[in-house]
């Protein structure tokens, strides 16, 4: 499961689901880094990069990392942040993402691991 918001860019996952997500706009000569961090010691949960292919670009965030996702059992749900950042030459730039101003944070609203499940298909 994976909803992004068209407006706000917050997003709604599943813990333990792979997702996909694009971000437009940026020039195809940036790498393009999407990070998950708790807002309360900023600690990144993982990170991915990606390059631009026609001013788009892809995440692909795998069950793996998303799993990395926790909610504690006697929450519904948890609430995670993200931030995505373009970097050539020595230039790294945080981009705004939806209609977010700068100090606002993009949110990632996890719920928990419901069934576990084989990448595979297999059982």
């Amino acid at each position: 499961m994976f909803i992004m918001d068209d407006v706000t860019g917050d997003m709604t996952v599943r813990q333990g689901d792979t997702y996909t997500f694009v971000v437009s706009g940026i020039s195809d000569d940036w790498v393009v880094y999407y990070s998950v961090y708790r807002k309360s010691d900023r600690h990144i949960i993982f990170e991915v990069s990606s390059t631009p292919i026609n001013e788009e670009t892809t995440f692909n965030i795998t069950a793996a990392q998303s799993n990395l996702l926790t909610v504690p059992t006697e929450k519904k749900t948890e609430l995670y942040y993200y931030g995505i950042k373009r970097c050539k030459e020595g230039i790294e730039d945080t981009v705004l993402i939806g209609d977010k101003e700068v100090g606002e944070l993009n949110k990632i609203l996890v719920y928990p691991l419901i069934t576990e499940g084989d990448e595979n298909g297999e059982s």
